[in-house]
């Protein structure tokens, strides 16, 4: 994972160094466009997303098995129609499958608000790239902000004591869950925090947002400086689409 880590690390610093990005979820982070993977086309080895390939067919197969565990274990009276009836990942091939990701550099406090992919998103996947927080020069805390000399606090929208706390679940990936056994108003949440080499998949409706590193005034306009590239918390994010349902096999006969 490390040399592929390194390379999607440095493309997400070359693309936002080139441009402004989007603004979808994202609150003073960074987001590129959405991409559409093309892993039957020539070349596509050599694209910034080439070396993502093997994970996601992995993944892809993994998901298929526990869906159609699941399927089984719930329609057990129906076993074989409900497992072979479900138009899943695997039954296509990857390079025939619509799939589209994005990179995403967040500074120390940039957040994703709560939101969903939809509907026609069959998976939603997280790859944690780097957590902004691995060790920078010892230097580099003396220019952070909020950190200067006496009195630069009294500026507006500066950093304060009071808000300039790391939270307890700074950076993790929040799911909003509706667990069996809960009263439809209740819900449930699971953080994940972001473990560099982790790919997590959800549901494309799943609700989910990205908590900041640290709460703030001033926004995440400071982390994007050359000296603080290494606070960027770098995630690939991918939507797989649903495949098309299978067609009914056609059915021989005489007609009478």
């Amino acid at each position: 994972f490390l040399p592929l880590s390194a390379q999607l690390a440095r493309v997400a610093e070359e693309q936002r160094d080139a441009s402004g990005g989007i603004h979808v979820s994202n609150v003073d982070g960074w987001h590129s466009s959405e991409e559409m993977f093309e892993f039957g086309a020539a070349g596509s080895s050599a694209s910034w997303y080439g070396g993502l390939r093997g994970a996601l067919s992995d993944a892809l197969h993994a998901l298929d098995r526990d869906t159609r565990l699941a399927a089984a274990t719930t329609n057990a009276a129906s076993t074989t129609s409900a497992a072979a009836s479900l138009p899943l990942s695997a039954d296509v091939p990857l390079a025939d499958r619509e799939v589209s990701g994005w990179l995403n550099s967040s500074g120390r406090r940039a957040y994703n608000t709560l939101h969903d992919h939809g509907r026609p998103v069959e998976w939603s996947l997280v790859l944690f790239v780097r957590t902004g927080d691995e060790a920078g020069p010892p230097e580099e805390a003396e220019d952070l902000p909020g950190q200067g000399q006496q009195g630069e606090t009294d500026r507006p929208g500066a950093a304060t004591d009071d808000c300039n706390d790391e939270h307890p679940r700074g950076g993790s990936l929040l799911m909003k869950t509706q667990p069996d056994g809960l009263r439809p108003n209740e819900q449930a949440y699971l953080a994940v925090p972001p473990t560099p080499g982790e790919l997590w998949a959800f549901q494309g409706e799943m609700l989910h947002a990205v908590l900041p590193r640290e709460i703030g005034q001033d926004g995440a306009g400071a982390d994007v400086a050359p000296r603080l590239q290494a606070r960027q918390r770098i995630s690939v994010a991918m939507n797989v689409y649903r495949a098309a349902p299978r067609a009914a096999p056609a059915m021989a006969g005489k007609a009478l």
